[in-house]
């Protein structure tokens, strides 16, 4: 059963209170006043400039930034899957001054397809607020004929051999996506992983593989050419940008539904209060139709402006969880 993450309803130097800590003396008056930031802040971006990820940071940082009155500045740290920037993150003071944009890739799959994990997920940074998540979406082979995952399967199952399946990586959400729809089916398909998600769908479109999970936005322009077709997305719900397209669930795959979100993170040992404020934050930007509108219009399913703070670990473990067991069913093996 796939575990839904829904949210339920419901710097560069230590600060002197950190330092007095330890020796039992008071807080500094900044954090008790919350006068928390005076200083620019620096918000981690575990991926290279010009994805979606990167997107996604500058846009947060913006808002952020006049937010908090105080400019945030983006610095990207990519490689090793995204856990470098988290791990950065990590080592530096608890002071709230630098900010780690995760992901699922870089919190729940790639810790766990390493070996040894660099680091335990629902323990090395601390959560404040999840912000969108990616319409994943699964696309055929335009001449492919199926426009249903009913039709998908049947055509499948009626095929001489395993029918080749592209994705960005071996673990990646691409690759256990599909690969969870062929184990709950028991349909013969082959994982043909690429170096990213942009060679595969490009693959797919020339027929070379017969289908894809990925990013709707990365599709977009090859459905609209006629050479992919896409069948249904995974979300929580419709993407208004593809209304007619049913959820994976309304199709018929729950299996299929893996929520790629972002969310934002800090040193586990930064203070209540600066937790507290970027919290009220990122809540005060998803209660904003034009921070909202700017998500959709990234193609991206904003999270609700609910959220609890002390909620947000139980969510990043029961995301952990879900990729581990998807995981474990697929075979895969830390390298």
């Amino acid at each position: 059963m796939t575990t839904r993450l829904t949210p339920p309803r419901l710097g560069r130097r230590r600060a002197l209170g950190l330092a007095l800590a330890p020796l039992g003396l008071a807080a500094p008056p900044a954090f008790a006043q919350g006068s928390f930031p005076t200083r620019p802040i620096r918000l981690v971006v575990p991926f290279p400039p010009g994805g979606s990820s990167d997107l996604l940071g500058r846009l947060v940082a913006g808002q952020l930034g006049q937010r908090l009155g105080q400019a945030v500045v983006v610095e990207n740290r990519a490689g090793a899957g995204g856990t470098l920037g988290i791990q950065h993150v990590a080592r530096e003071p608890a002071d709230g001054y630098s900010i780690a944009q995760g992901a699922i890739a870089s919190i729940a799959f790639s810790p766990q397809l390493m070996n040894p994990p660099p680091y335990d997920p629902n323990a090395v940074l601390t959560p404040v607020a999840f912000v969108g998540s990616d319409y994943n979406a699964l696309f055929v082979n335009a001449r492919i004929p199926a426009r249903s995952i009913a039709e998908l399967e049947a055509w499948i199952r009626a095929q001489p051999n395993p029918v080749p399946y592209a994705s960005a990586g071996i673990g990646t959400p691409a690759h256990l996506g599909i690969a969870s729809f062929a184990q709950a089916r028991n349909l013969p398909m082959t994982h043909v992983p690429y170096r990213g998600a942009a060679p595969a769908i490009q693959d797919v479109a020339a027929g070379n593989a017969a289908m894809i999970f990925t990013g709707a936005v990365a599709g977009r322009g090859l459905v609209e050419g006629g050479q992919l077709r896409m069948l249904a997305v995974s979300a929580r719900d419709r993407s208004p940008d593809f209304p007619d397209v049913p959820t994976v669930r309304e199709a018929g795959a729950p299996e299929m539904e893996l929520l790629v979100w972002y969310a934002y993170f800090v040193h586990p040992g930064t203070p209540r209060p600066i937790l507290q404020r970027y919290h009220a934050t990122f809540m005060e930007m998803l209660r904003d139709p034009a921070f909202v509108a700017e998500l959709r219009r990234a193609m991206m399913e904003p999270f609700p402006a609910d959220q609890a703070l002390d909620e947000l670990p139980r969510m990043v473990a029961a995301s952990v969880a879900d990729v581990r067991r998807r995981i474990d069913a697929a075979g895969i093996k830390p390298e």
